[in-house]
């Protein structure tokens, strides 16, 4: 399908096609991979968001909006954990 979005090749290794099993087993009726494996990425970033420590999602949005932290931002990141 058409897109400007950036693409990304994946190719199946004995983990990338256990995961496809397992997904297939979550998402029955999906057949197609790229499907699947993009549903496993929005799964997955979400498990590992909710791992990740408050002051460390702080500084990864700091970073990627290019916004300079306060002290204090930091700090209640950190009394949070």
């Amino acid at each position: 399908m058409p897109t400007t979005l950036p693409r990304t090749q994946v190719t199946h290794t004995p983990d990338v096609e256990r995961a496809l099993q397992v997904a297939h087993t979550r998402w029955p009726d999906e057949s197609r991979a790229s499907v699947l494996i993009a549903r496993l990425a929005a799964e997955g970033a979400d498990v590992v968001a909710q791992q990740v420590r408050p002051s460390e999602r702080l500084l990864t949005f700091s970073s990627r909006s290019g916004r300079t932290l306060t002290t204090q931002a930091v700090l209640d990141a950190q009394n949070e954990e």
